[in-house]
């Protein structure tokens, strides 16, 4: 489909015009002409040769000289009026009103004048001296009525004229001065003319108010008068031109009610036809960019609020624990922005306009949809009859034609976003191509000001209270560029990982992670393990009563021991389900059979690294197995790391946490690790994260809720309160001493042995392990003789031995490398080697010295 525009369009006929303009002002036209007639009417009396004497008597005998003066100011008012149709303005409309009026009172008060004149004359063959000069309207005037009369039209037109008429000579004067003045510089320039004018204006109203300064009463006169003309005009502007629209563009129709009776019309409506022709074409306004609103979600009344007592009778934390969201504030410049990114993609050539503007706590989501890329050429127009079209100087007429029309390519938006950020004056933009669901381009500017986003609004959200009534572990992570809260369940997720360099917001997101858990769950609904090797992070929740343990794990050699109980649960767990037959953890606890219900676990572990520098290999195959199975028996994985290399987070940890938060990180390449894409390298810190669920394909850019370390004080004192240590805890307590002191080996025979029992019986279990005198070492390992008793010794220490014999010299670094374990153990097997008499003691150097050698 094509379509084409003439270049140059053939004119219109003469008559068409002609016929065009009278129909376009033929109520003009027609006033000016009964003027007209009329002022020559009146000036019969002037024409003696004219055949109407004896009416040019009757108008001589009531009009006297006012004849002449009549005739001239129906002359003027018409032709005044006759071009009015150039006059295009409101404000020029009401002056030509304001002129006519002020000629009329002026020609009023001179008529009255005449009236007492009574010259030996004759006006027409008509002697004055018999009528005078005024004639009977004259001779009324000339009376104690008709000189209020005229002191009244003096006043009048003085109030009418002399604003115009000061005007115009000031701005006359101002002109000419203006142009005598430029010489003067910029300053004179420009306020040179404009004090002239002022100062012309009141000399003329001056020189004006001394040729009626003698009636002191028509000064006060002519100004109340003034007063009540300009309230006149501003009610008479008000009657036309209606209510200043609203905010929307368009005046409501309650705002305007109908009047009780309309005027009948002083001419018969137009024609459609004649309306499209006579009415020039109103230019719409440029289409500004519209900011999306809120969107609320209904909410059933019932779930207004958090119903504040679980269902085992503990009572939650009250919500006035947490702080209120801040105040929120207007901002301004978001439209300004959005043209000067219009302008900067058409300066480059490419057509796109600002449709959305989406405003969030931390950055303004501008969406740009992609114009048209049109192809055209020329070919010469035609009429209906395949005539070639040829223009007044006999040339072909060309017509442009529409060949193709493609969309903009997004590539070509994405590629200038360092130039938007220049002409933004940001320190950096992402651009989201496109917005998942919308035919828009994402266009993502920091704010100037970030509004922090308070967990207790997220909580009170209709969105929050929504999936808190369906069971599960809703959790508010923050807001995105719209100001829509973003929740989540943990459940869903089911495992999740964060990753970000220091300082951008890992363990604020930890807290809001656990601080939602902890506002809405009880210790009977969701036990909490938490691993914190910093030791400053996690310690706060130290005294909460949803501790598996009744501490924070702060050791690195404990984190093996630790994964290695979350895994005897888990196989405890599957037991169960398989007993009951339940498919899940939410089935199981629906069965009426069951003596207690399964609580979620969720295990915290604040920094990878260091778990991974520990012990490798044990930590990454005990996340990965959880990862894996423990979805199913209610146990959840948060792990975060500010390290995010690819011996971290390896290829194994990422296959199995589809649900990853990104922070900012400090190059492209640690941002891939974490999402498998750029982005997160263009984040801005404090709490501005991707987020990728795992039913999503692309990330969503949210700004995190923070807690504030009071927040947490207050929530761990209202759970501190009253709890003691139960048994259970106890339990697991003396299960992760014991289990903290048995090799990899011992921990996997272990933990197979729990999962055939009760994990209260684990205790049992693990203190019979301990009482063992060897029988569970593999048989192929030897232990030589030494000092220490064999249950001391460490079970790989005969593969030590045996590696440590193809060296000359052998050293902690060598063992931790080529067995795979952490420093600490390298370091227990060097000293049992030590004992053992297969290297010497330490002469200085870091490497011993072997006495014993393979052959």
């Amino acid at each position: 489909m094509t379509s084409s525009t003439a270049s140059r369009r053939p004119k219109r006929a003469l008559p068409d015009r002609i016929s065009l303009w009278i129909s376009q002002h033929r109520r003009l036209i027609l006033g000016a002409l009964l003027i007209l007639a009329a002022a020559v009417f009146s000036g019969w009396v002037t024409l003696a040769s004219l055949p109407f004497a004896d009416q040019r008597e009757v108008v001589v005998h009531w009009l006297g000289g006012g004849a002449y003066l009549l005739a001239a100011v129906v002359a003027v008012v018409g032709v005044l009026t006759g071009i009015q149709w150039v006059r295009t303005t409101v404000r020029q409309d009401r002056r030509l009103a304001r002129q006519s009026a002020g000629i009329g009172l002026a020609a009023l008060a001179l008529w009255g004048v005449a009236g007492a004149i009574t010259p030996d004359a004759s006006l027409g063959g008509v002697s004055l001296s018999r009528y005078g000069a005024g004639g009977q309207v004259g001779a009324w005037l000339d009376s104690p009525v008709g000189w209020g009369l005229i002191l009244i039209g003096l006043a009048g037109a003085f109030a009418l004229i002399a604003p115009t008429a000061a005007q115009a000579v000031s701005n006359a004067a101002g002109r000419a001065l203006e142009r005598a003045l430029r010489w003067s510089g910029r300053e004179v320039k420009q306020k040179g003319p404009e004090a002239l004018r002022a100062a012309a204006r009141g000399a003329g109203r001056g020189a004006l108010a001394v040729l009626v300064g003698i009636w002191a009463g028509v000064l006060w006169a002519a100004r109340e008068l003034r007063l009540a003309v300009r309230t006149i005009r501003e009610q008479w502007r008000e009657s036309r031109g209606g209510p200043p629209p609203s905010a929307s563009g368009s005046v409501p129709a309650a705002a305007t009610p109908a009047p009780a009776h309309q005027a009948e019309p002083a001419w018969p409506p137009m024609t459609s036809a004649e309306a499209s022709e006579s009415t020039p074409p109103v230019p719409e306004p440029p289409s500004q960019p519209k900011r999306k609103p809120a969107t609320t979600s209904a909410v059933p009344s019932t779930l207004r609020t958090l119903d504040r007592t679980a269902a085992d009778g503990w009572r939650l934390p009250p919500i006035e624990l947490l702080d209120e969201d801040p105040a929120a504030t207007l901002r301004t410049g978001a439209e300004e922005q959005a043209q000067i990114i219009e302008r900067t993609l058409a300066s480059f050539g490419v057509d796109a306009s600002v449709t959305q503007i989406n405003e969030g706590p931390a950055i303004t989501q501008f969406g740009v949809e992609p114009g048209w890329e049109v192809k055209t050429r020329l070919t010469p127009a035609k009429d209906e009859s395949g005539t070639p079209l040829l223009d007044e100087h006999g040339q072909q007429v060309m017509q442009t034609e529409e060949v193709s029309r493609t969309r903009v390519r997004v590539n070509r938006i994405t590629r200038l976003a360092d130039d938007l950020a220049l002409a933004l004056a940001a320190p950096s933009i992402r651009i989201e191509a496109p917005v998942p669901g919308q035919p828009i381009v994402g266009v993502e500017v920091p704010n100037a000001d970030t509004r922090i986003v308070a967990l207790r609004g997220l909580i009170e959200s209709p969105e929050f209270l929504q999936m808190a009534s369906q069971g599960g572990l809703p959790i508010a992570l923050g807001r995105d560029v719209t100001g829509n809260p973003v929740i989540t369940d943990l459940t869903h997720m089911p495992h999740v990982l964060i990753a970000g360099a220091t300082g951008s917001g890992k363990s604020v997101c930890i807290n809001t992670i656990i601080s939602s858990l902890l506002m809405q769950k009880s210790p009977e609904e969701v036990r909490l393990i938490l691993v914190d090797p910093k030791r400053v992070e996690l310690t706060n929740y130290g005294s909460a009563p949803h501790l598996a343990f009744s501490h924070v794990v702060t050791e690195p050699d404990e984190v093996v021991s630790v994964l290695g109980v979350v895994v005897a649960e888990m196989d405890r767990r599957y037991r169960k389900l398989e007993e009951y037959r339940a498919r899940n953890i939410i089935a199981y606890n629906a069965l009426p059979t069951i003596d207690k219900r399964m609580p979620y676990w969720v295990v915290v572990l604040d920094e990878l690294a260091d778990m991974m520098m520990a012990a490798a290999a044990e930590v990454e195959g005990q996340i990965v197995r959880l990862a894996q199975l423990a979805r199913a028996v209610g146990i959840h994985l948060v792990i975060a790391t500010q390290r995010p290399s690819v011996d971290v987070v390896t290829g194994l940890i990422k296959a199995n946490f589809p649900t990853r938060i990104a922070f900012a990180t400090t190059s492209q390449t640690d941002a891939r690790v974490i999402m498998d894409r750029a982005g997160a390298e263009k984040l801005m810190g404090r709490g501005d994260m991707l987020y990728m669920s795992s039913d999503s394909i692309k990330p969503r850019r949210v700004q995190g809720a923070f807690v504030s370390d009071g927040e947490i004080e207050r929530l761990i004192e209202s759970w501190a309160a009253p709890h003691q240590a139960g048994s259970e805890q106890q339990t697991l307590d003396e299960a992760l001493e014991g289990i903290s002191e048995q090799s990899p080996e011992a921990v996997s025979e272990v933990t197979a042995r729990a999962a055939q029992s009760d994990l209260r019986t684990l205790t049992t279990t693990l203190e019979s392990a301990l009482e063992a005198d060897g029988s569970d070492e593999p048989a192929d390992i030897v232990v030589e003789p030494g000092p220490i008793p064999t249950a001391e010794l460490d079970t790989r220490l005969g593969e030590a031995t045996e590696l440590a014999r193809e060296y000359e010299r052998v050293s902690a670094s060598l063992l931790q490398r080529r067995m795979r374990v952490g420093r600490p153990r390298a370091e227990r097997l060097i000293d049992q080697l030590e004992q053992s008499g297969v290297i010497e003691g330490a002469d200085g150097g870091r490497s011993r010295r072997v006495l014993a050698r393979s052959d």
